[in-house]
């Protein structure tokens, strides 16, 4: 433990465990190392240049100075008080910098994994946070030119401007924080929480604001690429649209007063809204349900859905486009209408008639022509409209129609050489009801993958003068929208690296958690589910799977191998076992025990399929380990006597290898577990006299132990090639009590043994004792050599200690019985416990 106090100037120290330097007025400390332990002050007039902390601690009080220190990980560095200066540091990987305290940091790079906290008066300017680096600001503090391609949080009353939100850097606002002067662009995101405020930030190139329940935007301006999206229960006032920019108030949002929509932007309406001015080119859809209080257009357009309400309209006349007369019209995402279940069942068409006729816009808020929505006949033969589809449903439509009117579902097709058709999925024509006149309509269900479709109505008499005014809408009652579908993780491709650990995987199974996989879901749309999962050790495992329609689960394991190509390899899925969920009697329910699978350790892979996708299966479904049949095989096998080859190397130092060295005076135990997953463990002991020895085993599973010699052959090429000769083998039966080796004669010299589980294939599970019977040293010398010579009390017996070589276990009971309970604390942890109880 050192203390250094630097007055004058050092350079090129070194801080361990302890140590500690104090840089005091006028110090000048470069290239200094703080290691883990160690402690860097800089007190005021002080400074630090070059600081590397790798672990250790650093701290700038009032009137301090620091020059690019590198902070790494588990590494802290803090500025309180009013440094004289604090720039161009990093934080690197698992590296944290805390600013508090009227602290202030300039130039700081948050670099990925590294986190920085600015708190109680804090600041920080002119900082950069890279992809997968965070950044808090809290209760009164101040974050200034951040640019955050990372994770940035402002809560409290903390403050964050003049911040650049990019690539896949996020920041979330919280409390009464203020979000204000910044721009959100390439892809970032803003959410503005509860009690959040964003103004004046700028919105481009596919940056997005979200403003969720209880938080506000104002005087934001959203330009080409950018969004901005107020959720049920936030608002925004004052806002701009500018080209190509595009707000969305969804279902109980609200926008206030003072918005504007400029040339070229787009505002939609799910929710009310305050003034909106909609100037030339500029566009507002307003959709079902929709309420706007007033609205003034000069020049723009206005989409109208039937529902939508506008409770005082000034200006051009409503320039609703005739647009539907071909699918071709609707190609584009532009002209597309999202579907789900969520949304309106009326079909917004966006259908407007010629100019020439009267349009009028009702008490309702639907555009309407002489009472009825929409039109076809002569002249107008036939509309198209386009929707898409997030998931897959189930449809059934409704036509309501004044004359002859034929409905169709459509998708669109390429051709070989690129030319673009439709081809029908569907089509009715609506029959006259006697009673009221109209015509009408109830399309068959159909099931429709998630995608773009087509819907038209055409008016089949229209050459002869026929005239339709109709109305489109989804038949509620019989449609079903498979919300539940996620394709995320229908692919087992894109997550079977071994390093991945995203969404869908489970993680480590060991049994601790009885839940696999809760409220899963497979049926049309999302037919299959693949979920990776990692044995650590081998287990014996058996699913219990419940779902509420028919489906079935396998477990599945890929296997690579390598391919034509230099370099390549090929992966495939291979199937291990699969299960058909039964369904039971008397229940709407499918349930299934898989049969009990003994597998090594490694990555695995469970499939759940809808074996009903095809006509609609719809079916919850939930995988737990079925504990009655899994059996998991950890902590017991120990890969580091497996392979005897390891245990002839040099080198092959701190792996449990020796037996040791055996003589008359020596006591060895060995407590340790072989089965499946770790079928053999090998021991290699010395002998440095001629001997005659025995063993005394037992064991709670079938096993066998063998004796070997090493034997070695070199060939002409001096390559030398190693390998095991059997001296000796016992079979051991599964529970007996203790057995013996026949008595052997050894010259002295290395020796090998194996305990090997003989039923370890079929699950084996053997916990085994191993013990020294007999020793005879020199037996041609020494005729009447008693059998093994106790050791020495206490001193001995901890003497051995690193010579022996234990199993998995409780080392607390290691010296049970012998007198020797106090020594116990100094035997490593995992030793077996008993070992040397009675003795």
């Amino acid at each position: 433990m050192a203390t250094y106090n630097v007055k004058s100037h050092s350079s090129g120290i070194v801080l361990n465990n302890n140590d500690t330097m104090n840089v005091l007025a006028g110090g000048w400390a470069d290239n200094t190392t703080v290691n883990t332990g160690a402690t860097l002050k800089v007190s005021s007039g002080g400074t630090a240049w070059l600081t590397e902390l790798n672990g250790g601690r650093m701290i700038v009080s009032s009137g301090g100075s620091s020059w690019e220190a590198d902070v790494n990980a588990n590494a802290l560095f803090i500025v309180s008080g009013k440094p004289k200066r604090v720039e161009y540091t990093r934080v690197n990987s698992l590296g944290s910098m805390i600013v508090s305290s009227n602290g202030q940091a300039d130039y700081t790079i948050i670099k990925s994994g590294g986190r920085m906290v600015v708190s109680n008066y804090g600041s920080a300017f002119s900082t950069t946070v890279s992809a997968g680096g965070t950044m808090t600001v809290m209760k009164d503090a101040v974050g200034s030119g951040v640019s955050v391609g990372g994770q940035l949080t402002v809560s409290g009353s903390g403050r964050a401007s003049n911040t650049n939100i990019y690539g896949d850097g996020r920041a979330d606002v919280y409390g009464s924080a203020w979000f204000f002067n910044n721009t959100v662009s390439s892809g970032g995101m803003a959410y503005i929480h509860d009690g959040g405020w964003a103004s004046d930030t700028r919105l481009s190139d596919n940056g997005k604001l979200i403003v969720l329940e209880n938080g506000s935007a104002h005087t934001n301006r959203i330009s080409s690429g950018g969004k901005m999206y107020i959720s049920s229960g936030g608002s925004a006032t004052s806002n701009t649209v500018l080209s190509g920019g595009t707000m969305v108030v969804s279902q109980g949002g609200s926008m206030g007063y003072g918005n504007t929509v400029s040339s070229g932007g787009s505002v939609v309406l799910y929710g009310s809204a305050g003034e909106i001015l909609t100037q030339k080119g500029g566009t507002v859809s307003l959709r079902s349900g929709a309420t706007v209080t007033s609205l003034t257009n000069k020049g723009g357009e206005i989409v109208l859905e039937k529902g939508a309400l506008i409770r005082s309209y000034k200006g051009d006349p409503l320039k609703l486009p005739d647009c539907d007369d071909g699918w071709n019209n609707y190609v584009y995402d532009k002209k597309t209408q999202t579907m789900n279940p969520n949304s309106l069942y009326v079909i917004p068409l966006t259908k407007i008639p010629d100019s020439t006729k009267k349009i009028s816009l009702d008490k309702d808020g639907s555009v309407s022509v002489d009472g009825r929505i929409n039109f076809v006949g002569y002249g107008d033969e036939a509309d198209y409209a386009k929707f898409t589809l997030t998931k897959g449903a189930s449809l059934s439509f409704l036509l309501n129609a004044t004359g002859a009117a034929k409905f169709t579902i459509w998708t669109l097709t390429t051709g070989k050489n690129g030319a673009k058709t439709m081809k029908s999925l569907q089509a009715t024509s609506a029959k006259k009801d006697k009673s009221t006149g109209d015509y009408l309509a109830t399309t068959k269900n159909l099931l429709l993958e998630k995608g773009d479709y087509y819907i038209s109505v055409e008016s089949p008499d229209a050459k002869k003068g026929g005239n339709a005014y109709y109305n489109v809408m989804l038949n509620k009652g019989d449609c079903v929208f498979y919300k539940k579908g996620d394709n995320f993780d229908d692919d087992w491709g894109d997550f079977y690296p071994d390093d991945y650990h995203g969404v869908a995987y489970l993680g480590t199974v060991d049994g601790k958690k009885g839940t696999l996989i809760e409220n899963g879901w497979v049926g049309f749309g999302d037919a299959v589910d693949y979920r990776k999962f990692t044995l650590k050790t081998g287990a014996k495992l058996s699913l219990a799977v419940t779902a509420s329609d028919a489906a079935k689960i396998s477990l599945c394991r890929v296997e690579s191998k390598p391919g034509k190509e230099p370099g390549q390899t090929i992966s495939t899925m291979k199937t291990i076992q699969t299960t058909t969920l039964k369904k039971g009697k008397g229940s709407d329910s499918y349930s299934a025990f898989t049969k009990a699978l003994l597998l090594e350790k490694g990555d695995y892979f469970i499939r759940v399929e809808s074996t009903n996708a095809k006509k609609g299966g719809s079916a919850d479904y939930n995988v737990n380990l079925f504990a009655g049949e899994t059996k998991f095989f950890d902590n017991k096998g120990s890969d580091d006597s497996d392979d005897w080859g390891d245990m002839k190397k040099k080198g092959a130092a701190g792996k449990v290898l020796t037996f040791g060295e055996i003589n008359s005076k020596t006591v060895h135990v060995l407590v340790d577990w072989v089965g499946f997953g770790d079928a053999v463990d090998y021991r290699k002991f010395t002998l440095k006299t001629d001997a005659k020895l025995s063993f005394a085993f037992q064991a709670d599973d079938a096993a066998k132990f063998t004796v070997y010699k090493l034997n070695s052959k070199t060939d002409k090429k001096g390559v030398t090639t190693y390998s095991l000769k059997t001296l000796q083998s016992t079979k051991i039966k599964a529970g007996s009590e203790w057995q013996t080796s026949k008595l052997l004669s050894l010259t002295a010299g290395d020796y090998y043994f194996s305990m090997e589980s003989t039923n370890a294939k079929k699950g084996g599970d053997a916990h085994y004792y191993l013990d020294m019977e007999e020793f005879i040293a020199n037996p041609k010398s020494a005729k009447d050599a008693d059998a093994l010579t106790m050791p020495e009390p206490e001193n001995s017996l901890l003497a051995m200690q690193d010579e022996l070589s234990f199993g998995r276990g409780n080392g607390a009971d290691m010296l049970a019985g012998a007198g020797l309970d106090s020594a116990q604390d100094r035997l490593p942890g995992e030793y077996g416990g008993g070992l040397l109880a009675g003795l």
